[in-house]
């Protein structure tokens, strides 16, 4: 009876120990959506804006911080991310759904450097703590070993990209894509000299006929776009449409979903 109930017991917790994932090594590169109109995980909270931290880089970088501070810090939390470990921010462009948790990270930070798109007398969405280090880049330049900035686009809203380099293909992330996210692909493609293989973010594509997302998406096959995860202000039917086109291949986002780079390009 003893050894039934200790191969029983056994057997528990092996089941348990399966249904834990693995811990992912803090050297691997990959993706932790912190901030989004959808939610990967139920635990995390939903709302519109976009917020993603990027790990197992040279530099630990975070990009945008979403709209609502509580809910920024709150998913965070969930995330167990650590704001003494981030290196650099990297705002893609000053809007509220972009900026809303900024002020509230910055003092949890070990003043990192802060990348916007536009020169700090300018930013209107978020006020920054006296001696902040920060840089506006106009031209495409290595952050670190492996992620570059796209270079400022557009000029009624300037916007910037994050265009990370796995040594087997590379990733842009896009908060809006407001100069319109073709032209966001084209300008990382020349920043890098080479095509990106994912692009991943919002694309604001909420007011677009669905003939015109599907010459978007045929210009992403020129562009040489193998995946894509559109998210955030891309719009519900858009969405639905690159979902389609790209199948198997279409990257679902989401607050709490963690994307290691690795088995998006393998």
């Amino acid at each position: 009876m003893k050894r039934l109930l200790f191969v029983f017991a056994a057997f528990v917790a092996a089941g348990l120990a399966a249904a834990v994932a693995p811990a992912i090594p803090a050297s691997v590169q990959k993706l932790e959506i912190i901030y989004d109109n959808t939610v990967a995980d139920p635990a995390f909270g939903p709302d519109w804006g976009f917020a993603v931290l990027v790990t197992g880089f040279e530099k630990t970088i975070l990009f945008d911080t979403g709209t609502k501070a509580d809910l920024f810090l709150a998913n965070a939390g969930r995330l167990k991310v650590d704001f003494g470990a981030v290196d650099v921010v990297v705002i893609s462009h000053d809007h509220g759904d972009h900026t809303g948790g900024l002020a509230a990270a910055l003092p949890k930070m070990k003043n990192p450097l802060l990348l916007l798109p536009l020169p700090a007398a300018a930013i209107r969405s978020t006020s920054l703590p006296p001696g902040q280090k920060l840089e506006c880049r106009e031209k495409g330049s290595a952050i670190c070993d492996g992620a570059w900035l796209t270079g400022i686009i557009g000029k009624d809203i300037r916007e910037q990209g994050l265009i990370l380099d796995t040594g087997r293909g590379s990733v842009l992330i896009t908060g809006c894509a407001h100069p319109g996210i073709v032209e966001m692909v084209q300008q990382a493609n020349l920043t890098r000299g080479r095509p990106m293989d994912v692009v991943l973010g919002g694309f604001h594509l909420m007011n677009h006929t669905a003939a015109q997302v599907e010459a978007i998406i045929s210009r992403f096959r020129e562009l040489g776009v193998k995946k894509v995860g559109a998210t955030h202000c891309t719009g519900e039917a858009s969405i639905a449409l690159f979902r389609k086109a790209f199948g198997r291949d279409f990257v679902e986002l989401g607050a709490g979903r963690t994307i290691v780079l690795g088995d998006l390009i393998p």
